[in-house]
């Protein structure tokens, strides 16, 4: 599996942990069984998590405009999971409101919660790996030209890095 893959593995393991500790609870007043609130949060985010780290990152977005773009669409898309899976037979419209403000809190709280535990575990890596340094690089894992474009600009600061080492947005460099 590629490092890219592996992070992503990685990334999506925390965020299911920490989404379903978060969500399944938020989740309680649909009066729902515990294992089908959980299923719901493992699949949403199945829906979700391997288009914010594969797909969004071929949009051409850079930084903060690609991370803002990618949670809002996670949020939202989590969010109509949730009101989608809420029973609501003949419900008010007040009632369908009060769901989807609901749906729409409680995906964001679990959205917010993983997407910290995330800068967390990666800030614990970063630290605990001797003679690496992060260095924002807005390409990464956007389309090959701009890596190499990357790679030609950092000229050997990369020297005893495998080929494609990458975090989430960040390439893992010796320091110097």
């Amino acid at each position: 599996m590629s490092p890219y893959a592996t992070a992503w593995a990685t990334a999506f393991a925390i965020t299911i942990t920490v989404e379903v500790a978060v969500a399944v609870p938020l989740l309680a007043p649909t009066g729902v069984r515990l294992w089908r609130r959980a299923a719901l949060v493992v699949l949403a985010n199945l829906a979700t998590h391997p288009l914010v780290w594969f797909a969004f990152p071929q949009l051409g977005l850079f930084g903060n405009g690609r991370l803002a773009v990618s949670e809002l669409f996670a949020v939202a898309v989590e969010a109509a999971a949730y009101v989608l899976f809420w029973p609501t037979s003949a419900a008010s419209p007040a009632r369908a409101k009060a769901v989807a403000l609901h749906s729409f809190g409680t995906s964001a709280v679990a959205n917010g919660a993983s997407f910290a535990a995330g800068l967390i575990v990666a800030v614990l890596v970063l630290r605990s790996t001797p003679g690496t340094r992060p260095v924002p690089d807005e390409a990464v894992p956007d389309a090959p030209v701009a890596a190499a474009q990357f790679q030609e600009a950092s000229s050997g600061a990369n020297e005893g890095v495998a080929e494609g080492e990458r975090t989430r947005g960040y390439e893992v460099i010796q320091a110097g």
